[in-house]
Order: C-alpha cells, then sequence, then structure tokens
C-alpha cells in the first residue's frame, strides 16, 4: 500500500505520484519531543530548527513533502505573514542542505480574515534531488525566517501519549500507477474518466507509526488549494456535466477536506447546468449517472467521518465542502386517487407520471390511516414496490402502475389528506451501504458547504454541519456559504440535514424522504435538524415513512418552515429556545405528534394543516397518552407562541401536557374537530392535561371558527366570552360584538382571575370602576369558596372602597363599584376573581355551579371613559385600549378659555373678544328688530 501524491492536474487514468516514507521517521529538536506533554499532537514552528528524521522506503529524485499546517485563533492574525523555511539535508558526516525553499503562508491564506486548522499544504521544491534508502542520512528542517509574530504549528499523526511522529508526507518524483489499495492525497484537481475505487488499510503499524492515522481511516486527503499568483491549484474531484460516461466513486475509508475549498467534490457544473438525464426518455445516449459509494465502518471513531471537512479555526474560518448537481425529475410525488389495498398490485395515481417514472423505478408507498376508522402508527405503514407497467389515462387524468409484487398493505385513499407515493429513483446516488448504516457512516462538515440537486441520499447516519460563523463574513460570502438540498430524495438515513451552530443560509426544498425499515429500531431519526442556527428555509418538501421526526428546530431562530407535508411519529418539533420561527401552511398528517413543543418563545404558526393526529386503542401504552395535535412538553416552558387560522378538523386529540413549567400559547380561528375538553384521551380525540403549574395559559381567539367566540385556560380556571351568537349567550348587554366573560375556578384555596391594567397620567385624581356580576348559581357558595369580587391596587390606592364583593345568594345581574385616588402615574390594576370548589369538570365549557359572568366593565375618570366595557378582544381575552382624549378643536378652545384665562393670558383675551362679539350681537339683535318695527308702521 502506499500514499500517493498528485503530481498535476488532469484527468484520473494520466494520474502521476509519490510514494511516501514513514519507516523509521521520528522527530527531535521539537517540543514536545514525545508524549510527555499534554501538547502531544502538534509541533510549534520555530526560528529554531525543527527536526524531522526519516529513512526512506524507495530511491529517487525527492521533490516535497505535504505538512498538516495549523494556527490558532490568538495567534492567527499575525501568523498568516509568516514565512517557512523547508529544507532537505543529508548526512554526510555532518547534515547538509540539498533542497531548501521559502513557503509563504500567504500561499495559501490570501485575506487577512481568516484562520486555519489542520489544512494540508504541498511544500513541493522547484527543482529536486535523488535520494537513497540509507538509514540515519535523511531529515527535513522547518523553521521561520521572516513575517509576523504569531505561530504556526505541525499536526502529529495522531494525538495519543506514546506518539511523537510528525503528521508529513515526503515524496519522490516518479510514476507510480493507482491501485485500489492506495490512499489518495490530491494536490490540484482530478477530472473523473474513470471508475475510482480505494480500500483501506487496517494493518496495524505500531502506536508510533502515522501510517496508522492515514491509511488505516483515510482513503482521500485534500490539499489546501495554492492562491499564489501563477502558482494556484485547485485540489478537486471534478465530474463535469459534458461526462463522456457513467462513472463511480466506491470508499472504503474516509475522505479528508482541508479548509478553503468550498468545491472539493464538483459533480455537474450548477444547478443550470447538471449531470444530464432525460427522465422522459430512459434510453437516451446523452444520458449521465454517477454514483459515490462508501463503506467507511470506524467503531468508536466518529470523528473519522466519510467526509470530514476541516475544522478551520475556532472563530474564523473560510469553508470546505461539495456541490453535487444532478437532474431533477419533473415530477417526484403525487398523491392516492383510489384505495390501494393489501394484496393488490395495483395502484392508480393522481396525474400523468409517465414523462417522469418509467418501467424499473423505485417507488414509496405512504402510509394512511390503516382502517377506515384508525390512524395510529400507519406513518410506519410505507413500503416500497417496483413498477412493471404504467399507463395514463388522459380522461380521468390518472396514471395506473402495475408493482412487480402486491402491497402488504393497506393504503386508504382520503379526499381531503390521501397518502403520498413518491419517486426514489435519482440519476445521482451517493450513500453507504447497507451494512454500513449502524456503524460510523457519516458525513462531517464543519465550516463547511453542501449543495445537491437531484441527488439520492441513502443508508447515511449524519451529513453533519458546524460553525459556519456567519457574523465574521461578508454578505457575499454568507450567500456563497449557503447550503441547499433541492430535488433529493433521502432514504434511510438517520440525520442526512443535521446543521448545528450558526449555520446560516440554509434552504432544503422539493425533497422526498422516506423509509421502508422495519426494524425494532427506529432507521431515521430526523429528516432535518437545525441546532442553534438561524435563518434557515425549509420548504415544498414531503416526507413519508418510518422516521421519528419531520423537522426540528433546537435552540434555532428566524427560520421559515413552509409548505412542506411530514407524515412520521412526530411531525415538527420546537425545543431548547427556539424563538421567531416561522411555521407556514404544512401539513402534519398521519402521526402521534403534529407538533412537539419544549422550551420556545415567540414562534408564528399560520395555515397549518394536522391531520389523523391521535391516539388510538390499539396501541394502549399510557404514555401514548400525550398524542395527538400539540403537545407540550413536560420539563419546559413554551412562551408567547400563536397559531393563527390553522385547520385541525379529523378526529385528534388537541393535547397539552404540563407538569414542570408553565406556557403560553395564543390559537386563532383554528378549525377544531373536537372540542378543547376534559375527559382524557379517546380513539374520537380529546384533551389530555396533566398538573398544570402556574403560568400555564392556553388562549383561543375565535374558537372552532366562531366569530367572537374566545375561550381560555389556566392553570386555576376557565374564561369564556358570551353573547348574542356564542356557545353561552349569557349576557348583560346585549347585540352585535357585545360580550360578557365567564370565569370558572377549579379548585378552592387557588384564586381565578382576570387581570387589567389601565394608565394613570395625573396623580391624585379619584377613579371609579364599575362591572356587572352574575353568579350562575346559589351552588357556587354551597362548600368552600371566595366571593366573586371586583379589585383595585397600586398606585398608592387604599381604603374599604377598593374592593367590592357580590351577593352569593343573588343569581341576577348585580353592579359591583370600587374607587379610590392613585397617588403616582403608573399602571392600576384591577382584578375580576373568583374562587370555588363548586367544579363538577376541569376544563369543561358547561361548568354551571362555578360560573360567574361579568360585563359592562366602565371607568369614570375626572370623565366617564369608554374603554369597551369588556367587549375589544386581543389573544381571546378583553382588553383596555390606551387612556387617551381625542384633541378636538373644541377641547383646545375650551382648555384655554376655561383653565387658562388668567390675566394676560391668551385665554382671557379670547373671553373679552367673545363678550364684545356677544354685545355686538346683542346690538345688532337689536337694530334689526327696531328696523323691523318701523318698516311696520
Amino acid at each position: 500500500m502506499a500514499i500517493l501524491i498528485q503530481k498535476s492536474a488532469g484527468t484520473l487514468s494520466s494520474l502521476i505520484a509519490g510514494n511516501e516514507f514513514y519507516e523509521n521517521c521520528y522527530a527531535n529538536n521539537v517540543f514536545p519531543n514525545n508524549g510527555g506533554s499534554t501538547n502531544v499532537g502538534i509541533i510549534s514552528i520555530s526560528t529554531t530548527d525543527r527536526n524531522i528524521h526519516f529513512t526512506p522506503t524507495k530511491a529517487g529524485n525527492f521533490k516535497g513533502v505535504i505538512f498538516s499546517l495549523y494556527n490558532t485563533l490568538f495567534g492567527g492574525i499575525t501568523a498568516r505573514y509568516r514565512d517557512i523555511r523547508v529544507r532537505l539535508q543529508e548526512n554526510t558526516g555532518s547534515w547538509v542542505t540539498r533542497l531548501e525553499q521559502t513557503f509563504s503562508t500567504n500561499d495559501w491564506i490570501a485575506d487577512n480574515t481568516w484562520s486555519m486548522h489542520r489544512g494540508l499544504i504541498d511544500c513541493r521544491f522547484n527543482s529536486s534531488y535523488p535520494i537513497t534508502t540509507a538509514s540515519n542520512t535523511w531529515r527535513l528542517v522547518v523553521d521561520y525566517v521572516s513575517g509576523g509574530s504569531g505561530t504556526f504549528y505541525l499536526n502529529y499523526a495522531q494525538d495519543g501519549a506514546n506518539c511523537d511522529n510528525l503528521f508529513m508526507i515526503p515524496y519522490i518524483d516518479s510514476t507510480v500507477s493507482l491501485t485500489t489499495a492506495d490512499t489518495l492525497v490530491i494536490t490540484d484537481r482530478i477530472t473523473l474518466d474513470q471508475n475510482l475505487t480505494l480500500s483501506r488499510e487496517d494493518t496495524d503499524h505500531g502506536t508510533n507509526d502515522d501510517m496508522d492515522y492515514r491509511s488505516r481511516y483515510y482513503s482521500i486527503w485534500s490539499c489546501m488549494p495554492i492562491v499564489k499568483s501563477g502558482s494556484e491549484t485547485n485540489p478537486q474531484i471534478y465530474v463535469p456535466s459534458t461526462v463522456a460516461g457513467n462513472y463511480k466513486i466506491d470508499l472504503a475509508g474516509s475522505w479528508h477536506l482541508s479548509s478553503r475549498q468550498p468545491k472539493a467534490l464538483l459533480v455537474g457544473e450548477d444547478a443550470a447546468n447538471p449531470i444530464p438525464y432525460n427522465w422522459a426518455n430512459r434510453a437516451d445516449a446523452s444520458n449521465r449517472t454517477f454514483e459515490l459509494e462508501f463503506s467507511n465502518q470506524i467503531s468508536g471513531q466518529s470523528e473519522y467521518g466519510f467526509i470530514s471537512g476541516s475544522l478551520v479555526g475556532y472563530r474564523y474560518g473560510k469553508l470546505a465542502g461539495i456541490e453535487i448537481w444532478g437532474t431533477k425529475p419533473p415530477i417526484m410525488w403525487t398523491t392516492l386517487k383510489s384505495d390501494a389495498l393489501a394484496g393488490q398490485a395495483t395502484v392508480i395515481l393522481d396525474g400523468d407520471l409517465t414523462g417522469s417514472w418509467a418501467v424499473g423505478d423505485n417507488i414509496m408507498c405512504g402510509g394512511s390511516r390503516y382502517s377506515a376508522t384508525r390512524s395510529y402508527r400507519s406513518w410506519a405503514y410505507n413500503e416500497i414496490r417496483e413498477i412493471q407497467s404504467i399507463s395514463y389515462d388522459a380522461g380521468a387524468d390518472e396514471t395506473t402502475i402495475v408493482f412487480t409484487t402486491n402491497l402488504d398493505r393497506n393504503h386508504y385513499y382520503d379526499a381531503d389528506i390521501s397518502p403520498y407515493f413518491t419517486l426514489k429513483e435519482r440519476n445521482i446516488i451517493v450513500g453507504g451501504n447497507d451494512t454500513a448504516y449502524n456503524a460510523e457512516s457519516y458525513w462531517s462538515i464543519q465550516n463547511g458547504i453542501i449543495k445537491m440537486q437531484g441527488v439520492l441520499l441513502h443508508d447515511i447516519q449524519y451529513i453533519h454541519y458546524r460553525y459556519s460563523y456567519a457574523k465574521y463574513m461578508s454578505a457575499q460570502e454568507r450567500i456563497d456559504s449557503k447550503c441547499l438540498f433541492d430535488g433529493c430524495n433521502v432514504h434511510d438515513c438517520y440525520r442526512p440535514m443535521y446543521f448545528q451552530t450558526w449555520q446560516t443560509e440554509v434552504e432544503v426544498c422539493n425533497c422526498t424522504g422516506s423509509s421502508d425499515f422495519t426494524g425494532t429500531t427506529m432507521r431515521c431519526d430526523r429528516f432535518y435538524y437545525s441546532s442553534y442556527s438561524k435563518g434557515h428555509h425549509i420548504h415544498d418538501n414531503i416526507l413519508v415513512g418510518r422516521t421519528v421526526y419531520g423537522a426540528t428546530l433546537a435552540g434555532s431562530s428566524d427560520c421559515i418552515i413552509e409548505n412542506n407535508h411530514f407524515n412520521c411519529r412526530y411531525a415538527f418539533s420546537l425545543s431548547s429556545g427556539s424563538a421567531k420561527n416561522n411555521i407556514l401552511n404544512n401539513t402534519f398528517a398521519i402521526c402521534r405528534v403534529g407538533m412537539y413543543m419544549a422550551g420556545c418563545s415567540n414562534n408564528y404558526f399560520e395555515g397549518n394543516m394536522y391531520r389523523y393526529c391521535y391516539y388510538d386503542s390499539n396501541y394502549s401504552a399510557t404514555s401514548e397518552g400525550t398524542h395527538g395535535c400539540y403537545s407540550f412538553n413536560t420539563q419546559y416552558n413554551n412562551s408567547n407562541n400563536i397559531s393563527v387560522n390553522e385547520d385541525a378538523d379529523d378526529s385528534f386529540a388537541f393535547v397539552v401536557q404540563q407538569n414542570d413549567a408553565g406556557s403560553t400559547h395564543v390559537f386563532k380561528n383554528i378549525k377544531l374537530g373536537v372540542d378543547f375538553t376534559d375527559g382524557g384521551v379517546s380513539e374520537s380525540g380529546a384533551n389530555y392535561r396533566s398538573a398544570w403549574n402556574p403560568g400555564t395559559e392556553i388562549k383561543f381567539e375565535d374558537y372552532k371558527e366562531v366569530v367572537g367566540q374566545s375561550k381560555a385556560w389556566y392553570t386555576n380556571g376557565y374564561i369564556e366570552s358570551c353573547g348574542d351568537g356564542l356557545e353561552d349567550t349569557t349576557a348583560h348587554t346585549t347585540g352585535v360584538g357585545k360580550k360578557s366573560w365567564r370565569l370558572n375556578s377549579y379548585f378552592a384555596g387557588v384564586e381565578h382571575c382576570l387581570e387589567f391594567t389601565i394608565p394613570i397620567g395625573v396623580p391624585d385624581e379619584p377613579i371609579t370602576i364599575s362591572v356587572f356580576c352574575k353568579i350562575n348559581s346559589t351552588n357556587y357558595a354551597a362548600g368552600t369558596y371566595e366571593t366573586p369580587k371586583l379589585s383595585i391596587s397600586g398606585l398608592g390606592v387604599s381604603g374599604v372602597s377598593t374592593k367590592c364583593e357580590a351577593d352569593t345568594t343573588i343569581t341576577d345581574w348585580q353592579l359591583l363599584v370600587v374607587s379610590g385616588t392613585p397617588t403616582i402615574t403608573g399602571q392600576l390594576g384591577i382584578k375580576l376573581s373568583v374562587e370555588t370548589d363548586a367544579v363538577t369538570t376541569q376544563l369543561s365549557s358547561l361548568n354551571a355551579d362555578g360560573s360567574v359572568y361579568f360585563d359592562d366593565l366602565y371607568v369614570a375618570y375626572k370623565t366617564p371613559l369608554d374603554l369597551g366595557g369588556l367587549d375589544l378582544v386581543y389573544n381571546g381575552l378583553p382588553i383596555f385600549p390606551p387612556l387617551t382624549v381625542v384633541m378636538t378643536a373644541n377641547a383646545v378652545w375650551a382648555e384655554q378659555l376655561l383653565a387658562n384665562a388668567q390675566p394676560g393670558s391668551m385665554g382671557e383675551a379670547q373671553n373679552r373678544l367673545n363678550d364684545i362679539k356677544t354685545e355686538t350681537d346683542k346690538i345688532q339683535a337689536l337694530k334689526a328688530k327696531v328696523g323691523f318695527i318701523a318698516k311696520e308702521f
């Protein structure tokens, strides 16, 4: 086995390579010199010589060396200007320099804004020198000769207590044919013109042998591009859109990407110039395919992922990544038009699929309700079938497909939300083999980007992206660093789109996700997962299959999730402080939970549809009681989230579960299939609730699409709007838009109240507040209770008149009045409160004995103020508008004439003019009267 160094750009078939030397290689005069220091793994370059001894395994003309260069954040700014000298020396009794060349770090780092970490650099001499295989004869000497004051390091092969070898690959200028047993180091563009298959060495060379690290775990290493003018390199495997054949890269080991190479693998040119494929004519001679397969099964070595993008600095970094551009099928999914039952091989699907789907294609048949009345676990009832024949009926606009084998499960047509059938095929295939799945076969791109279009991703555990550090990028760099998945099919992948820690500029669109894995362990954890990232746009995707979560935002913000269809265990989840995200017009169907929320705030939901998200008695584990449309986690507070114009009409359980935290959520104009009421959980749909803590507020505005119908559930009680056209018509003042509010207390000893504040801008002015109250039943006071009351507090008000209690023996409307004089400005508190143990059913909207109504609340403050009388509503509760005085012209003049008429004021002058005008008017009237009399006579 050899490590082959690419000599120059060209095709894979004309590759010229050199050989690595690793036998009897050791270093001295370095720090640390051996495994005794905590800094094992790197040596610092210095003005003092760092000597690296080696014994060649092959004689030839020595040409260069590959180093792994590293600099820290704190030393990086000035270190970028370092000039590093590399010398080849021969021991002839004394050490004699045979080759010498100075390499500037600016050869690889062209700007002053980025650090680097573990970037492979090709230190290639301008000339060569013949070396022999003699021992104790050859060494490389590395030192600084000029530049800044910072520090660069050379990486060790691995961070081990006994490892004192450097990461270096000396090479000679000789031609060596590439074999499957070799490891390839890419220094410039390789244009693929044949299949590339590389294995991995499993021989243990010993604890101190750097071959273990480079060869046993990696099949390909990419060097950093050289940016020096006139010497530019582009380390890249390239498959042009004009590729002459169908090629495959098959790797047994990992591929390490160095920093600053965003297109280390480029397949096709861009979105407009992909690898060509005519989906309507599979026999087209110009059709091309490409496949990238890997079988990395390194147990416990998760850092050695299949594609391991270099970590390029703690804070700063240029990006590494890949771009793969395939041709998207014109139609990637459709829906079922009639029932397709177990035992059948024929299905009827919507639309004309003959221009996209063909005989031999594999189709994912999406789950549906697994009986005419039940749905639970049907998200797992998906299966893949191969097309045997396909035909289109233009009159009915439907395609009939016959599969090669019968269906095993029932797939029920539903006019509202019919199962999706998706095309698995793409002309680009990327993935691991099936046995590699449960090992560490994944991609890890740190500070990296991936762009994919029209790709089938399969059997990959992770595609993991970390640390984009977007705030250190320019606007254009953020755009250039955008990760994109467009028109891809993701099949049997654990976390195929896993974005973590400041990853911005991500778009996932027009993709399908599926899994038909039937084992006891879930094959797919999350279709899309954003962890502490920002600004993602996830739209127009279809996910069907045995997947735990469709999409997850954890600690992420400012994301848009729209127009997706998720059919899985938990359709969507928000957690870990996710905030200010917009979840719009999605369908969450045939799943345990539509929306799972745990510790999120200020998120906006609109236009989403929930279908068949509910509990089923066929799976009766007690924990399943928390399934349904919304599930609020038991441990984390969810606050200030709002849902608008959502549709949850089909037999679901509207779930709220709270044990350890309080949550606030407002639902506006939600179409509900069942009432949000108590009663446990059943197949027909209901609400499930456990031990809400203080702070919980679940509020509905326009409940069940009834305009003006508001309902709010709290830890200690319930509030509902009443009046003409509403469920409860009880009101003191009737008419359009007039409302009273019914309060129900759940417990004795715990006050339930409706609270407001009104602003007071002028102190020491008396204020009077009144409200009409109606106790629905004298049973309110049959047990333990507190009298319903109106009270005010704050701003220094005091006295017995600040609280007024209702008469519990009266069931007619009665007036409660309080008054006081605020002594300071600020917000005056107003409270309407009830408390009783006359509770028949918690959460019930028909709790007659404990019901108390309030209506027509008025405030007199200098003059009576119309504050809506409890008829104005926001977020499901009555509100007071701000206290304002409309400044009309009459009001302005009245203030001047009445309050500001002191001597010398404008008011006094105007009053005199008014008096003169009044007297003049009297005289004119008298003249007119005298003239009239004179005329008569």
